[in-house]
């Protein structure tokens, strides 16, 4: 049974017990999402309406049901429990646990004015019962298809012939020529250590941005693959790629985001015209969301959404620190003894050089940002050229200086 089949028997559970009941119905996970719910809603309270509404209990109700310790005797209770209005305005309900063995899946909810009838109690334990099989199909039925996308994303990601064979899984109504892909993350500094709430977080926001890209960009595909989320959007033979749309979708969709993920940055690789080039567009957008991640807190203005072409500059730099970084073992370069003069002397002058380069050299700009005075910042600048003998009033010798700590 797939995953639509489940739902739609979580709605059937939803009606039957509320024509038993003669009582509004809905069945809920344990994070108070709403699965289902009976069609006679119009009889229930606010507090209903606006579950329904939202596809969510409103936090506002869902601390009241935890603070009075309603959640936990719903959940321990072997048999439906009867609540007494819990909120002002709100109606009496009848609620009972939905489990499968010793796994709490969620709770159905009936507004009654009393409690149940022995037989009805019934009734509801029994559509629990059924309810726990559908949920637990429609978990087995999620979790595959997951699987399969993310595996479809690696592959596209990849390039070479595994893109092409696993765009043939894509639900196309066209067949793709090449496409584009987008790297999305939370900055450096606001990355939270790995854990399975921040990874299942990170998932959830991968599949609202395929639900929204897919509206107007169909058949494209997101998945979370370690902490960055991939986007990969396919294009066609016989269209002209603008990126005006993913721009404005992505912006519009970063703006929204809720207070935990309201500083993800996305990085927009260039296309391609050729699936086996995917890995080129994916390399592009990683360098992107590397320059937007490492932006932050650099007094550098902050962008959520870019191409290569919007942070060129600071693109090149992050390669040419790549390059330097990579140069011949035990060569301490000008850096190198600037970071260990600061390390000995507890100074700044590692950072002091940054910001009077990013500032192209202008010392009223460089000394205000470090809220210092000139004359401080030009004696820094004389104490920096000493300790990397580096000449910084020439472009060429200067040149080193550009792997200023950027990642």
């Amino acid at each position: 049974m797939g995953t639509a089949d489940a739902e739609l028997d979580l709605f059937k559970i939803a009606n039957s017990l509320s024509g038993l009941l003669d009582a509004p119905v809905t069945i809920e996970d344990r994070g108070s999402r709403i699965l289902a719910f009976s069609a006679d809603q119009a009889r229930a309270d606010e507090a209903r309406k606006a579950s329904v509404l939202g596809q969510q209990v409103p936090n506002v109700y869902q601390t009241s049901l935890t603070s009075l310790g309603i959640f936990h005797k719903v959940y321990t209770s072997a048999r439906p429990l009867f609540i007494e209005p819990f909120v002002p305005g709100a109606q009496p309900r009848v609620a009972c646990r939905v489990a499968a063995g010793d796994e709490l899946l969620g709770s159905i909810w009936a507004v009654a004015e009393e409690p149940l009838s022995a037989v009805h109690e019934e009734a509801m334990m029994e559509a629990a019962n059924v309810a726990a099989i559908a949920m637990l199909r429609s978990r087995i039925a999620a979790d595959a298809a997951h699987r399969v996308r993310l595996a479809t994303v690696a592959a596209l990601l990849e390039g070479g012939q595994p893109a092409w064979q696993a765009a043939q899984k894509l639900r196309s109504p066209r067949a793709v020529a090449g496409g584009y892909v987008l790297a999305a993350g939370l900055p450096s500094e606001g990355r939270a250590p790995s854990s399975p709430t921040a990874t299942a977080g990170l998932d959830h926001v991968a599949n609202s941005l395929m639900m929204l890209l897919r509206g107007e960009l169909p058949s494209t595909i997101c998945a979370l693959l370690g902490e960055t989320i991939y986007g990969v959007v396919p294009t066609y033979a016989d269209e002209t790629v603008d990126l005006s749309a993913i721009r404005r979708l992505t912006s519009g969709f970063v703006q929204r985001l809720g207070r935990d993920w309201r500083r993800l940055v996305i990085g927009i690789g260039a296309p391609v015209d050729r699936l086996a080039d995917l890995n080129r567009s994916r390399d592009d957008a990683d360098l992107v969301l590397r320059v937007l991640r490492s932006s932050a807190g650099t007094g550098t203005p902050q962008l959520r959404v870019a191409t290569r072409e919007d942070v060129y500059a600071r693109s090149l730099l992050l390669r040419l620190s790549d390059l330097l970084a990579g140069d011949v073992p035990g060569y301490a370069g000008p850096l190198d003894r600037l970071r260990d003069y600061d390390q000995t002397h507890d100074s700044a002058l590692l950072q002091t050089l940054r910001c009077w380069l990013d500032n192209f050299g202008d010392i009223s700009a460089a000394s205000e940002r470090l809220h210092i005075h000139k004359n401080t910042l030009q004696y820094r600048l004389k104490r920096i050229a000493e300790v990397t003998r580096a000449d910084l009033n020439d472009a060429e010798t200067r040149l080193p200086c550009l792997r200023a700590p950027v990642s």
